[in-house]
């Protein structure tokens, strides 16, 4: 599913300090009329056709101000990147020059896959690399930098208080005891001579790995600044003069946790980066760094922190969920998670709360609501959910309606061999059980879509046929089993045989020459006790 982006970074009032907008220049005419001017002027054809191109162009230029300012009301956003192009940058978006990229110092762009999150065609994949955790032992980075020479400010960030992203951890990332993952900002940047005042921050993330993605939102409260043990508060850039986020020139992902297997095996995936400015007030002082994992068939798992970073945390925090938006307003309309009225720190962890539950929401949007029950603050803080674009199929195709099946006529050299799937699939068929589906050389002649079937020839009378299937989706999907299709070919039909048949076939078993065709009762060319048992088993 493509999404259509808006390539112009959203502004509001304070943004438009000390810019000139400079508006189209009329003609004479038309600002003469709208000065009160004389009515009779308008007679004038040509002057009349100035007057409406002018409108039109007050028009046009009306639109462009509303696209560009962002007046639509509620949260304004700004993709960074989406991948949509199929190119790792965002100058199809913001214009800018800016890309995903391993540590820092290494020009190489990060691949883009398909899928991407919800329901669009691609993201950028971080795939693990030698030198990389030779530098960085076991965390490696994924790297954003705007202008990587000029470390030039990111504009999508202006006017911004959040950020959010979609990550797919791989099977095997473990949580960490206060956090697996970490965003590292620049604001400001502190590598650039004349950026002194600059800072280098870490947001904290626990976030599990699932089949689904999960949705991270930071905003203007990090936990650290690189090089101090001083706790953060809000907004920190803000005694340097600017809000935390307009200050942005790069960030990075930084692994800290999980399973790390041998190089190139292991891959993260990115989609979706977007700074917003959320409206709605909201407890940024203490619920911070915010989760949403998915695990299917209602399962979700929210994490998050809390104020400090070294002091334990005493707060008591409770979760709601909805199928509605939820407001500082309406919170309580809102129904309490299961197990979630009083959910703490978890046991030895630095200031790290997680709420694990399942909710009867399984299609749609699930929205999610924190409040500290510890706290004056009296504002929530708010995640949503958006299930019914998580499109990850997950499930194999079932298979049904083998065909075909009992015992053939005899005389059969060729049938068609089919079955049914409960969604488009492409299926392989072979005659050894236990084969994996990439294994399997033989393809359905007809498949790629729900019904699957295949002419099988050189059948012969007597004979059993096993075909052994498999089949993948359109998501990647493949049968871990099989499934069997199996018939029968009928033997030739036989005459009743007596003592005088059974005494012709003893002699034809004692002499060397070729036998009768009497004696060869299955036409094998050779007289054995199969022709004897079939002979005994039609004696009268």
């Amino acid at each position: 599913m493509n999404k259509k982006k808006s390539r112009f970074a959203p502004l509001d009032s304070k943004h438009l300090t000390g810019r000139v907008i400079r508006l189209p220049r009329l003609p004479r005419e038309t600002e003469g009329f709208l000065r009160g001017g004389s009515v009779a002027t308008l007679q004038n054809k040509n002057l009349f056709f100035n007057l409406s191109l002018s409108v039109i162009i007050i028009a046009v230029f009306a639109v462009v101000v509303v696209g560009v300012l962002g007046f639509e009301g509620g949260v304004r956003a700004s993709m960074l990147t989406d991948f949509e192009t199929g190119e790792n940058t965002n100058g199809s978006i913001g214009g800018g020059t800016g890309y995903f990229r391993h540590q820092s110092g290494k020009e190489n762009y990060l691949p883009v896959v398909s899928p991407g999150a919800q329901g669009t065609n691609y993201c950028v994949e971080y795939i693990t690399e030698s030198w990389e955790l030779a530098e960085n032992g076991d965390h490696p980075q994924s790297f954003y930098i705007d202008h990587p020479s000029l470390r030039t400010l990111i504009e999508e960030a202006d006017g911004a208080n959040r950020m959010k992203a979609w990550i797919k951890l791989p099977e095997g990332y473990e949580l960490g005891n206060s956090y697996n993952l970490h965003i590292g900002t620049y604001t400001r940047d502190p590598e650039v001579s004349s950026n002194s005042l600059g800072a280098h921050y870490y947001h904290y993330f626990n976030v599990p790995a699932s089949d689904y993605w999960s949705l991270i939102i930071a905003n203007e409260h990090p936990q650290a600044q690189s090089g101090s043990n001083n706790e953060i508060g809000n907004n920190p850039t803000l005694v340097q003069g600017w809000n935390y986020y307009e200050g942005f020139t790069r960030f990075y992902f930084h692994n800290k946790g999980g399973s790390w297997p041998a190089v190139g095996t292991w891959s993260y995936l990115i989609d979706e980066v977007e700074f917003y400015h959320e409206d709605e007030p909201e407890n940024t002082q203490d619920i911070t760094s915010l989760s949403c994992s998915y695990f299917g068939e209602g399962h979700f798992q929210l994490n998050w922190h809390g104020d400090l970073r070294v002091e334990p945390n005493p707060h008591f925090y409770e979760v709601r969920y909805s199928n509605f938006l939820i407001t500082n307003a309406n919170y309580t309309s809102a129904t309490i998670a299961p197990g979630c009225t009083s959910v703490t720190e978890v046991d030895g962890s630095y200031n790290w709360m997680s709420a694990d539950f399942t909710i009867p929401i399984t299609d749609g949007t699930a929205y999610f609501a924190i409040k500290d029950l510890s706290s004056d603050n009296p504002y929530v803080t708010r995640i949503d959910y958006p299930i019914s674009l998580e499109q990850n199929d997950l499930t194999p195709p079932s298979r049904s309606n083998s065909q075909p099946t009992g015992t053939l006529s005899s005389g059969t050299t060729q049938t068609t061999i089919s079955l049914t799937t409960n969604e488009t699939a492409v299926c392989k068929y072979g005659t050894l059980m236990n084969v994996p589906y990439d294994s399997i050389t033989n393809t359905f002649s007809s498949t790629n879509s729900t019904t699957h079937s295949q002419t099988i020839s050189n059948l012969s009378d007597g004979n059993i046929c096993h075909y052994y299937v498999r089949c993948q989706d359109e998501s990647g999907n493949q049968n871990p089993d099989d499934f069997e299709i199996s018939f029968s070919v009928a033997s030739p039909p036989h005459t009743a045989y007596g003592l005088s048949n059974f005494i012709q076939l003893v002699a034809d078993w004692l002499k060397s020459e070729p036998p009768t065709l009497e004696s060869d009762v299955n036409g094998d060319g050779v007289v054995n006790t199969r022709d004897l048992g079939i002979m005994m088993s039609n004696w009268q």
